[in-house]
């Protein structure tokens, strides 16, 4: 999971399997997602010279006794529209 903008980002089995596959974990790492991003949006990463498409599948707040509330999306591939 990446931290990130008040973000963290989390990965389904499939997306994290693509990213490996494609070189994508620091561009996905360095994503500057924020609470602006609702579950079915489209997240394009454009690496060498490709697009690589992923879907926000879900938004998680995470609540800690005495601790910042925090944002987590977690992003799937293939991208599908709806979760």
């Amino acid at each position: 999971m990446a931290a990130n903008a008040g973000a963290a980002i989390r990965l389904t089995t499939s997306a994290e399997r693509y990213a490996k596959a494609n070189g994508l974990e620091t561009a996905l790492a360095q994503a500057r997602l924020g609470a602006a991003a609702v579950a079915g949006d489209l997240v394009t990463v454009e690496a060498a010279g490709r697009r690589h498409e992923f879907c926000v599948l879900r938004r998680r707040w995470i609540v800690s006794a005495g601790e910042e509330t925090a944002l987590e999306l977690t992003l799937d591939h293939p991208a599908r529209r709806g979760g």
